[in-house]
């Protein structure tokens, strides 16, 4: 009898675990529409990069040499 209750304590454990994780709190979408600005960029002169001076994700301000 001890043996079938630890069962069911356990089955229902677990089913409830797979609900909670299964219950919609990650929302995810397959079409999604955002706001945005674009800007674009350019270079004034004609060349390679030999060095970047910024990394990806940095703030960097209007007019700062990055490359």
């Amino acid at each position: 009898m001890l043996t079938i209750i630890i069962l069911l304590a356990a089955g229902l454990t677990a089913g409830g675990l797979w609900w909670w994780i299964r219950s919609g709190r990650i929302v995810s979408t397959d079409d999604a529409r955002v706001k945005g600005t674009i800007v674009a960029i350019s270079a004034k002169v004609n060349g390679r990069v030999e060095k970047v001076l910024a990394n990806e994700g940095d703030n960097v301000q209007a007019g700062q040499v990055i490359a």
